[in-house]
């Protein structure tokens, strides 16, 4: 992907933050949400 820093990304219904971690990775500001608490206590441990 190469370097998006700087970046800004929103994720709805991030679920296990699998594609919010590889951005981040990639150097950019991600903020995501979705409406199962379940996932995001899995995002959480990710």
């Amino acid at each position: 992907m190469g370097s998006q820093t700087g970046k800004k990304a929103l994720e709805l219904g991030v679920g296990t933050g699998r594609v919010a971690i590889e951005l981040a990775r990639a150097g950019v500001s991600v903020w995501g949400i979705d409406n199962s608490t379940f996932m995001l206590n899995v995002l959480g441990r990710n």
